[in-house]
């Protein structure tokens, strides 16, 4: 019998190419016989099916989406028009994800605070930032592949969703197929060397499921000075099915990492140094090469999960998880000069009007002389050996004598632990209706805290407040970090200058109901919560004794989310859905307090965020083509933020608290994927936004030398563009797929209109009345538009059936472009000058920028089997 390409509705050759990944022909076609229900007929087949016959249909096909192998389905087979829910990855989306992440794009112009990411059905965003906690599985790709993704307002099986999108990883044992698999990886980005072993037992016959990934990341510099990286992953799972209801899971996963960081810095230092890729975080130590700011975490994450398949349609799934260890990133600390290279005063433009200091800065910036580019460990340490110093109590008791250290390495901690709960219920209620309900619990305990890293030679270091001491000599208890520990010697490991807990509680039910016609799809979705949350102090700050040690306010905040979207399926290829969305959150813990390094003061005026979004989106999908156009908007109210600073004017360090912000995006966007051959596909993805502040912001200042408020007002944001990310995107891509296993593919990428992060105090009136003020010190920078071309290629073979190897690399900014700034921000601090009239503004602080890597890489080589 010769087998035709098509049988009862199916392109059966290109099917069995994506289905014989581990069978043969004979195997492939069983399996898609059960799946459609037409296995007598196929079996039939299947054993007429000679291997000759098998090798030229694999010779006819090329590789085969989830979405194309949907389409090979006659319409006539179904009396229903599918559904959206089971596409595959969303062209634009994927551009997203691959071509556009090096320009900083985010998806709609959103923070990552409002996507919400999953795993076993726990929220794994930080309770703190908002932001998803990707570094706690960092260097697990094998075990991150099964993962859902949904783009957007929709709702999902696992959450109702928030306004910018929804994924959910899948980390049970039993998702992993069976067999091992080695990789090792090299690149000149943030790592040189990847390693990677993952072994699975697949799903048993006695139930039992296992799986292990094990893998390290190292190199001694990546793309810029002084960012080693040093890190290892850990991921073990452990499953058993208990009969055919019930099974329980067992997943832990760990990422230890120490590497160094990267800084951002003025144009001025990049002109001088005559590289765009700065680090001014490094210097040099006995000739070595260090870098003063240094992230390193040890955070290990276990999850218990329970699936009980209560009958044939429903299924509840449950899961309890527990997150402990250390998070740490280190930064100098001093007394005396700054040591900061890049610090105005180092910098020549700080001397305008004495040429010959500003020639002789010139010479040694470009000259490359070490101790002026980088920060001088040799002369911190020499600093503090001559220090010698004895200091005593009020007493005049002697409290320590020896090397006092001007400066140190410390080291910022916010160390959590986390208990999480979530309890996920899927039901089908009847033909055309489904229910997916759950209830959530996380209670959350963050330790911020600094110790001492390193004395740098020193023996000591003196533990007061230098600005209070500065500023209240005649009451030495204002200095003092803790009344209940004065004058505190500091060791290394010691903890000093602040230490407070910070609490949240959030308990949540949600629930999306569904309703599924011949042409519609719809769904309501729902959400409900209270978070709680309050500061505890372990100091008693001398300059707040009554409001720094112990516990604060708490602070209540009722959440909601409300949701009604529906997909109109106009055939099995043309498909327009429409979402809206209205919600309300509780502010980040890192947005409560006035400042939560010094005391228990709460915001004055603190509400809930409101957001209200919408979107109407086109798809098209067929065997060939694949595509969406999407318009959207996003409104954002009562946002708050804090930001502290060193404020030159009150020569202290401040807080600009902000209340009332108000952002709105509105764009559109569009991706395809169109198969011009079965070995050609072109790309293309694009997205056109306005993101903006749609009203001025309130703002509120505050010293960390006085409970006094030292003035409100209002901040003119409105009109200014929300920064941080392009407005507008557009990626093009050509890939060549061939029937012996390899491609290649060739993209450029663009972006535009990215506008610098703004110092709130030059939009204030305040400083718009001051004598010196200019209007263009008001003016938001454009960073510009910018392409670049990127390009990838790869092989792979397979051997004795069993056996397969895979080399792929990928280079981005081919074209090695290195000026192409992907971000920025405006200082927080001004220049004043002080004369017989009053106070003078001279002129902000410079703008630091940060610039896309030039021509990067990274190659990959697999075995598994």
């Amino acid at each position: 019998m010769i087998l035709g390409k098509r049988y009862v509705g199916l392109y059966i050759p290109r099917i069995l190419y994506t289905l014989q990944n581990n069978m043969d022909i004979k195997q492939g076609l069983l399996l898609l016989g059960i799946s459609i229900g037409m296995s007598a007929h196929v079996d039939l087949m299947a054993q007429e099916v000679k291997t000759s016959d098998a090798e030229a249909m694999k010779q006819e096909v090329s590789q085969l989406t989830q979405e194309e192998l949907e389409f090979e389905l006659d319409p006539g087979m179904s009396m229903e028009l599918p559904s959206l829910l089971n596409a595959s990855r969303d062209p634009f989306g994927a551009a997203v994800a691959y071509n556009l992440s090096p320009f900083r794009y985010r998806l709609r112009g959103l923070d990552g605070m409002y996507t919400n990411t999953f795993i076993n059905g726990i929220k794994m965003n930080d309770v703190n930032s908002g932001f998803t906690s990707w570094a706690l599985w960092g260097g697990l790709n094998d075990i991150t592949r099964n993962q859902e993704t949904i783009l957007g307002l929709s709702a999902s099986a696992f959450d109702s969703g928030n306004i910018g999108g929804t994924q959910a990883l899948d980390f049970r044992a039993s998702a992993f197929s069976k067999g091992v698999k080695l990789t090792y990886s090299h690149s000149n980005r943030t790592y040189a060397h990847r390693m990677m072993v993952t072994a699975s037992t697949g799903l048993r016959s006695d139930g039992w499921a296992a799986t292990l990934s094990v893998g390290r990341r190292g190199g001694k510099s990546g793309y810029v000075l002084g960012t080693f990286y040093d890190a290892y992953s850990v991921y073990l799972g452990v499953e058993k099915r208990l009969g055919d209801s019930h099974a329980l899971s067992f997943s832990s996963f760990v990422a230890p990492t120490r590497r160094g960081v990267p800084g951002g810095s003025t144009q001025e230092a990049y002109d001088l140094i005559g590289s765009n890729h700065y680090n001014p975080n490094v210097g040099y130590q006995n000739g070595k090469v260090r870098n003063a700011r240094v992230r390193d975490f040890f955070e290990p994450v276990f999850l218990l999960t329970h699936d009980w398949k209560i009958n044939r349609n429903n299924k509840l799934s449950t899961t309890a998880m527990y997150r402990t260890g250390y998070n740490g990133y280190s930064s100098m600390n001093w007394i005396g000069q700054d040591p900061r290279p890049d610090y105005y005063r180092n910098l020549p433009s700080n001397y305008e009007g004495i040429p010959t200091v500003q020639d002789m800065l010139t010479d040694l910036w470009k000259s490359g002389d070490r101790s002026t580019l980088y920060i001088d460990f040799d002369r911190m340490y020499r600093a503090n050996l001559n220090n010698q110093e004895t200091i005593y109590d009020a007493k005049g008791n002697k409290v320590a004598e020896g090397r006092r250290a001007v400066n140190i390495i410390e080291d910022r901690r916010t160390d959590q632990r986390q208990f999480s709960f979530a309890s996920t219920l899927n039901s089908k209620l009847a033909d055309m209706w489904a229910l997916d309900a759950g209830a959530r619990f996380t209670a959350n305990r963050t330790s911020n805290f600094t110790t001492v890293k390193d004395l740098l030679g020193a023996d000591y270091w003196y533990d007061i407040d230098k600005f209070a001491e500065r500023d209240f000599s005649a009451d030495p208890d204002k200095a003092m970090s803790d009344l209940n520990n004065p004058y505190r010697i500091a060791k290394v490991g010691d903890k000093f200058g602040y230490d407070y807990d910070t609490y949240v509680m959030r308990p949540e039910v949600w629930g999306v109901l569904r309703h599924e016609t011949h042409h519609f799809d719809t769904y309501v979705a729902g959400q409900v919560g209270h978070a709680t949350m309050y500061r505890d102090g372990k100091m008693k700050r001398g300059l707040f004794p009554e409001n720094s040690f112990g516990k604060s306010e708490v602070l209540k905040f009722f959440e909601y989310d409300a949701k009604i979207g529906t997909t109109y399926k106009i055939t099995g290829q043309h498909y327009v859905s429409a979402n809206v969305a209205v919600g309300q959150r509780a502010p980040l813990m890192r947005d409560v307090f006035v400042s939560a390094r010094s005391r228990n003061t709460v915001v004055e005026g603190l509400k809930a965020e409101r957001s209200m979004a919408g979107d109407v989106s086109y798809i098209y999908r067929s065997p060939f083509v694949k595509a969406r156009v999407s318009g959207f908007f996003t409104r954002i109210d009562n946002k708050n933020k804090t930001i502290s600073f060193y404020d030159d004017e009150k020569r202290a360090f401040g807080q600009y608290v902000m209340t009332g912000i108000g952002e709105q995006y509105v764009g559109i966007e569009a991706g395809a994927e169109i198969k011009l051959s079965p070995t050609w596909t072109l790309t293309a993805a694009g997205s056109i936004g306005d993101f903006f502040y749609h009203k001025d912001a309130n703002y509120s200042h505050y010293v960390d030398n006085t409970e006094k408020l030292l003035g409100s007002g209002i901040v003119h944001w409105k009109d200014y563009k929300v920064s941080g990310t392009p407005q507008k995107v557009a990626s093009l891509g050509i890939n060549y797929r061939s029937p012996r296993y390899w491609y290649a593919g060739l993209t450029v990428n663009y972006a535009a209109d990215s506008y610098i992060s703004m110092n709130p105090t030059l939009r204030t009136d305040n400083i718009f009345n001051m004598d010196g003020f200019r209007a263009d010190f008001a003016k938001q920078e454009n960073l510009g538009s910018y392409w670049v071309l990127d390009a990838t290629v790869g092989k792979s073979w397979r051997f004795a059936r069993k056996y397969t190897l895979a080399v792929n690399l990928s280079a981005s900014n081919i074209l090695n472009n290195k000026g192409i700034k992907t971000g920025g921000f405006e200082q927080m601090r001004n220049r004043y000058t002080k004369t017989q009239e009053g106070v003078k503004f001279d002129k902000p602080f410079d703008k630091k920028y940060f610039y896309m890597f030039g021509m990067n890489y990274f190659a990959n080589i697999s075995f598994r089997w």
